[in-house]
C-alpha cells in the first residue's frame, strides 16, 4: 500500500493486485474495461478521462473532487500504482 497525500487528506491506496479484495478488483477491472477499446496513447481526451476515473476509484473520491486535484499529482498517482494497470498475471502457487 502507498500513502497518498492530496490537499489535507491522506489515503492508503493499493500498489499491487494482491492488495485488493474481490470487490475492489472487480471495480478496478470495470474502470480498465471501460477504456479497453480506446488507444489511450493516441487520444488525449480518453487518456485524461481514464486517468480521472482511475484516480476517482483508487482514492474513493467523486470526480468533482478529482477535478480539483492538480493533474500532475494525478499523473504521479497513476505512475505510483502502475502495477495495477499492468495485465494481471496468475502466479504459480506451487
Amino acid at each position: 500500500m502507498l500513502e497518498i497525500k492530496y490537499g489535507r487528506k491522506k489515503k492508503e491506496v493499493p500498489s499491487d493486485w494482491s492488495e485488493l479484495n474481490i470487490e475492489e478488483f472487480h471495480g478496478l477491472y470495470q474502470v480498465i474495461y471501460k477504456y479497453e477499446e480506446f488507444d489511450l496513447e493516441e487520444s488525449e481526451q480518453h487518456r485524461m478521462s481514464f486517468i480521472r476515473d482511475f484516480a476517482s476509484y483508487i482514492l474513493k473520491e467523486p470526480l468533482e473532487v478529482i477535478n480539483y486535484i492538480n493533474p500532475k499529482d494525478i499523473e504521479h498517482l497513476v505512475s505510483a500504482t502502475h502495477n495495477l494497470l499492468c495485465d494481471y498475471k496468475k502466479k504459480d502457487l506451487r
